[in-house]
């Protein structure tokens, strides 16, 4: 089409200039538009040195040989804790991760960041159950399922967010008067409890964010 042929003019051009340098994902590279190049660099993550390093900074030395014999054990592991996010989120719920096995995969991985992070922000809400507030013994103590249903309004105010910021030009920060508008989106067609969460979620150390929220009426 008529705009790629501009595109392609426009990057030829932009590649005839004395001093060019280019980033890509490897797959995203045209290599035939290229003339010589002088240096190429490709970023390629930690090496097991460097992995054994990270871990022996943020863990424990007893759950650095846990850590280290597991990956050992887990090929799939192996093969992603070269990326400093992903070992990261392995170190960050390791105390959280079954030890029969089950998490051999970066989604398994990050569904256990995102368990933790909902037990703890269960606590920071003083979640109840049966009209008592949850302690933090008994928030770490309930099943996955127990934490979903638990934390059910909560994921729904954030998928909201997150399709907002989408249809928002991939927005993926909120100011306080991005994240007003949302809650009062929220807020008009939501339950009295609902909008009691909503308020509560606003609490400091929650969005890091003190927003009073308006009542309808």
């Amino acid at each position: 089409c008529d705009e790629g042929i501009a595109l392609r003019s426009f990057l030829e051009t932009l590649l005839n200039q004395q001093h060019v340098v280019i980033t890509s994902r490897p797959s995203g590279l045209d290599r035939s538009l290229l003339p010589s190049i002088d240096l190429e660099l490709e970023t390629v993550g930690f090496s097991q040195q460097n992995v054994s390093e990270f871990l022996a900074k943020v863990l424990e030395p007893e759950a650095v040989r846990a850590v280290q014999d597991f990956i050992q054990q887990t090929p799939l592991i192996q093969g992603i804790v070269n990326i400093p996010v992903q070992l990261d989120v392995l170190c960050f719920g390791w105390d959280s991760l079954p030890r029969g096995g089950q998490v051999k995969t970066v989604t398994g991985l990050y569904q256990m960041m995102v368990q933790k992070l909902w037990r703890k922000d269960a606590f920071q809400l003083k979640k109840t159950a049966g009209g008592k507030v949850l302690t933090e013994t008994h928030i770490n103590k309930m099943s996955h399922e127990e934490i979903d249903g638990l934390m059910t309004t909560e994921s729904q105010h954030l998928g909201y967010l997150a399709f907002k910021g989408l249809k928002n030009k991939h927005q993926i920060e909120f100011d306080e008067t991005a994240l007003l508008s949302a809650f009062r989106d929220l807020i008009d067609h939501a339950t009295d409890k609902d909008r009691l969460l909503t308020s509560q979620l606003l609490e400091p150390g929650i969005y890091k964010s003190n927003i009073h929220i308006p009542q309808p009426g």
